[in-house]
C-alpha cells in the first residue's frame, strides 16, 4: 500500500509551502479523503502539523479531518504540532480549537523538556475531550 496523495502532498518537505497548499486543495476538491492514511497511520494533517504549516491544517480541518486521529505508534495531529518544525504555538491553538484533545500529547515523555512553554501552557488550558 503506497500513500494516498493527500497524505504525499502534505508530506512534501521538497515542496515550497504554497505548492503543497496548492496541491491539497486541488485535490480535496476532486474529493481526496482527509481521512486517508498511510501504511504507518500517518494522515495528511499529522503532516502538515509536523511541518507547522497551519494554513493547510486549517484547510484539512475544514475539509473534516480528525483532529484526534492516532496512527498506529501513537501520533496524533496535536503531537505533530508539539513536535513541529515551524509555528508550533499557532498550530497547536488552531488543533485545539477544532477540540484536539491534549491528552494525546503526552507529557511525560523523553522530549516533554524541549517543548515550548507556550505551547504546554495552551496544552496544559486545553480541557480534555475524553
Amino acid at each position: 500500500m503506497g500513500r494516498p496523495a493527500l497524505v504525499a502532498a502534505a508530506g512534501n518537505r521538497r515542496a515550497p509551502a504554497t505548492r503543497r497548499t496548492q496541491l491539497l486543495r486541488a485535490l480535496l476538491q476532486q474529493r481526496a479523503q482527509p481521512e486517508a492514511r498511510s501504511a504507518d497511520g500517518w494522515d495528511a494533517l499529522m503532516w502538515s502539523a509536523q511541518l507547522g504549516n497551519c494554513e493547510d491544517c486549517r484547510i484539512l480541518l475544514e475539509a473534516r479531518a480528525s483532529p484526534n486521529a492516532v496512527s498506529s505508534d501513537g501520533t496524533s495531529p496535536l503531537l505533530c504540532a508539539v513536535r513541529a518544525d515551524a509555528a508550533p504555538l499557532e498550530v497547536v491553538k488552531l488543533l485545539l480549537a477544532y477540540r484536539a484533545d491534549p491528552a494525546l500529547v503526552p507529557m511525560q515523555s523523553p522530549f516533554d523538556e524541549y517543548v515550548d512553554m507556550d505551547v504546554r501552557e495552551a496544552l496544559a488550558r486545553a480541557p480534555q475531550q475524553r
